[in-house]
């Protein structure tokens, strides 16, 4: 009987334990984003994800080029609203900025799970080839930036007229641990 008791009590304590640190952990990812007041966030380099697989292609005189820009994430930032965003992101030593608008069709909000999709208008300064969308999400993982750049706007983008004057990054689909700050 007493032995029991104590593998009962030995139980309610380590449930009693459980339950404070599930509820420590949703205090802590619950600061909560006002899209309506804007908001900021910068690169957090203790965060799970922080590794991009992006490049930038070249066409010129009829020949295609590619750089590689993969690899671990320098630093982050985003600059959000209701209406739209600017973002960017450095990898080896390289910006890629992120002009967009609010789209409520690429947006997601259920319970504690939310996105903010934009459609992304600019890419640094010119418009993009590739059909690309970033995504501010925060939800039991935390905050993070989404980017992806991978589909082309037409099936042959080289024999766009005015090719020379876009942006050629493609990005695979990939998230940014971020603070708000």
């Amino acid at each position: 009987m007493k032995k029991r008791k104590v593998i009962l009590f030995t139980i309610a304590l380590i449930t009693m334990l459980f339950a404070s640190i599930v509820n420590s952990q949703k205090s802590e990812a619950a600061q909560e984003i006002d899209m309506n007041n804007g908001a900021v966030l910068t690169f957090d380099s203790s965060g799970a994800w922080k590794r991009i697989y992006s490049g930038v292609y070249t066409f010129e005189a009829g020949r295609y080029g590619y750089a590689d820009y993969s690899g671990e994430i320098q630093y982050a930032q985003a600059t959000a609203n209701s209406r739209s965003i600017q973002a960017a992101y450095v990898v080896k030593d390289r910006i890629f900025d992120f002009v967009g608008t609010y789209s409520p069709s690429d947006s997601y909000f259920n319970g504690d799970d939310k996105i903010w999709g934009y459609t992304v208008t600019q890419v640094n300064g010119l418009t993009p080839v590739f059909k690309t969308t970033v995504a501010i999400t925060q939800g039991a993982y935390g905050t993070s930036l989404f980017v992806k750049a991978n589909r082309s706007i037409v099936p042959n983008w080289a024999a766009l007229p005015n090719v020379g004057n876009m942006s050629k990054v493609t990005i695979e689909p990939a998230y940014i641990s971020m603070n708000l700050q």
